[in-house]
């Protein structure tokens, strides 16, 4: 077989997702948004996740967010930044990653379809362990999409690599913006070695597990979720929560209301008193939680939202 032949093969295997797995990235295409919708354009703020696993890193300037369907290709949605105030500045959406020993010392490659009016818009691979840029390329910001491509060798050292677009110079630092400069970006790929594939696409489901790793909501009303629990004192219970998967860590709990329901069937004390976790593994998908404010109970009803205590910002 001639070398044309073997990289046409390899193309069609690429393409045809036979080697999976490859992207470390989690919603890189942008289908997964269990916090809220996002269709139409959202007041950004600081830190905060908005599409499941991308964080926001906003100074000076005032932005939105949008989840934009078909925004690329008219088939796959996109995560829209735009600017609604001019200064010097900075707008950026981060996805940090869960570091493994594979990543380390090795040669690893970003890549993103990206959109823009501005050539401030970079795409950056970062060891955010000391603030080194492993690699960096900018969009000419002539308003269509370009697939940028970036690759570096995170060190052994490294704890914290994050890959993010971004209205930044080079070297990270804040740059002019202006009222109406854009990002818009998706098919995010971060993978081991020295040159990008083509996107690995992966199915709803496939990627809402994976998000749930970090994030997950339970979340109804009129008594909609019941759990087992055991009466800790004469003021508080400790529930068992069954989680789709793993956290990665032990979560922090919202929570909107909880009540305590007796053999009856009749509830007999409600509370708003944010739960705590009382028992977690990493590897086990059960957390128990204590219900503050409430009488000894057989059975809690709580509607709540879970996300990791260390969240991967």
């Amino acid at each position: 077989m001639s070398r044309q032949s073997e990289l046409a093969e390899l193309s069609r295997i690429y393409d045809s997702s036979a080697l999976s797995n490859r992207n470390i990235i989690i919603n890189g295409a942008m289908t997964v948004s269990q916090r809220g919708d996002y269709s139409s354009a959202t007041s950004l703020t600081d830190d905060t996740y908005f599409l499941d696993r991308w964080v926001s890193d906003l100074a000076t300037v005032s932005a939105t967010i949008q989840n934009v369907s078909n925004g690329y290709l008219s088939k796959s949605k996109t995560q829209k930044l735009a600017a609604t105030s001019s200064g010097t500045g900075r707008i950026v959406s981060i996805q940090k990653i869960e570091v493994s020993s594979y990543m380390l010392g090795v040669e690893l490659t970003a890549s993103a379809q990206v959109k823009s009016n501005s050539s401030n818009a970079r795409l950056f691979l970062v060891d955010n362990t000391n603030g080194t840029v492993l690699g960096v390329q900018a969009h000419t910001g002539g308003g269509s999409f370009e697939k940028l491509t970036v690759s570096g060798t995170p060190p052994t050292t490294c704890t914290d690599l994050r890959v993010y677009v971004a209205f930044r110079s080079e070297s990270q630092a804040n740059v002019a913006i202006t009222s109406g400069d854009y990002f818009e970006f998706t098919e995010v790929q971060l993978e081991v070695g020295d040159s990008a594939t083509p996107f690995e696409h992966r199915s709803y489901g496939d990627e809402l597990l994976r998000c749930k790793r970090y994030y997950e909501e339970i979340s109804g009303g009129s008594d909609a979720f019941t759990f087992s629990a055991k009466g800790q004192g004469s003021t508080s219970a400790d529930a068992t929560i069954n989680l789709t998967v793993p956290l990665r860590a032990s979560p922090t709990l919202n929570s909107v209301n909880s009540r305590a329901f007796g053999d009856s069937g009749t509830f007999d004390a409600s509370s708003s008193t944010t739960p705590t976790v009382s028992q977690f593994d990493a590897n086990n998908p059960v957390i128990v939680i204590n219900c503050g404010g409430l009488m000894r109970l057989r059975i809690i009803r709580s509607l709540i939202g879970v996300q990791s205590v260390v969240p991967l910002k």
